[in-house]
């Protein structure tokens, strides 16, 4: 039984914004995991951008089924200045759930991304799933050469 992952995406831009469709897939034989999303985004403004996203998940365990659950994503882009970056996301407001017994998890995140110069990034992610702690991620970003980036990063709980 081997693990596999597979992915697809693909966006085009259209005149009143961008849309976009995304399939995966995750597991192995005895369980898997399914999403298909259909995307939208659009700039409001030269600083900001807002997207949305339907998902159809699917899980798959052996001896318990298949289960099929809807949600959707938002997500709101701003870019302050040249160097500063903001994000925020937002999966599964709507408390879906997996079934009658199974939650599944709605999570908040905000980002910030830094870049004091052209070869330095600096990033900072702080993800909050209900009813767990909130997870704080750090990251930085070197340009060594044109084609070669060094990334190192750290996740604190």
């Amino acid at each position: 039984e081997e693990l596999t992952t597979f992915s697809f995406a693909a966006a085009t831009s259209l005149n009143f914004g961008t849309v976009g469709i995304l399939v995966g897939q995750y597991g192995f034989d005895a369980y898997s995991e399914q999403k298909i999303g259909l995307s939208y985004a659009r700039l409001l403004t030269s600083y900001l951008a807002i997207s949305g996203q339907f998902d159809v998940l699917g899980f798959k365990i052996d001896g318990f089924g298949n289960n099929y659950s809807y949600t959707v994503e938002v997500g709101l882009y701003s870019k302050l200045s040249d160097q500063v970056h903001l994000a925020a996301h937002i999966f599964n407001p709507t408390s879906s759930k997996l079934s009658d017994e199974e939650e599944l998890d709605s999570r908040i995140k905000i980002g910030v991304r830094y870049i004091p110069s052209n070869k330095v990034d600096f990033f900072t992610e702080i993800e909050k799933i209900i009813d767990r702690s909130v997870q704080i991620k750090l990251g930085a970003e070197y340009a060594v050469l044109d084609n070669l980036d060094l990334m190192a990063g750290a996740n604190l709980e």
